[in-house]
C-alpha cells in the first residue's frame, strides 16, 4: 500500500525527474504507450514528460489496454512476479492471450527471442 500516482509522491517525482532530464530520449522505434494520455506518444520530450507525470498523475492503464485491443493486440506479457496485471487484463477481455514471465531466465528468452525476429535496427 502506498500513495503511488497521486500528488502525495511529489518529492519522489522531483527525484525521477532529475534522473530522467540526465537520459538522452531518442524517438521510439516501436510505438511507446502512456499509462498517463492512454495513448501512443512519439515525441521524446512528450515520452520524458509523461514519464515524470506518471508519479503524481492518476494511471490509465484500462484506457492503454483498450487502446492496445482496438490496435488488434491479442497477446500480453507480464514480466515479474505476480499476475496482477494479466488477471485485470482477462477481466477486460478473456479472449486475450496473457503470459507471465515470472522469473529473470524467463525475461531473458523472451528478450532474446524478440530480438532474433525483429528486423533490423530495431532494439
Amino acid at each position: 500500500a502506498g500513495a503511488f500516482h497521486s500528488p502525495l509522491m511529489k518529492d519522489g517525482g522531483e527525484k525521477l525527474r532529475a534522473d530522467l532530464e540526465a537520459v538522452a530520449f531518442a524517438k521510439p522505434q516501436v510505438p511507446f504507450a502512456s499509462n498517463v494520455t492512454g495513448n501512443y506518444v512519439e515525441d521524446p520530450e512528450e515520452i520524458r514528460a509523461c514519464l515524470m507525470r506518471q508519479v503524481t498523475s492518476p494511471v490509465l492503464w484500462h484506457d492503454t489496454m483498450d487502446r492496445f485491443i482496438e490496435d488488434g493486440i491479442s497477446s500480453f506479457y507480464e514480466p515479474g512476479p505476480g499476475k496482477v496485471l494479466t488477471g485485470i487484463l482477462r477481466k477486460i477481455d478473456r479472449n486475450l492471450l496473457t503470459h507471465n514471465l515470472d522469473d529473470p531466465a524467463e525475461i531473458d528468452n523472451f528478450v532474446a527471442g524478440y530480438l532474433e525476429k525483429a528486423p533490423a535496427g530495431a532494439s
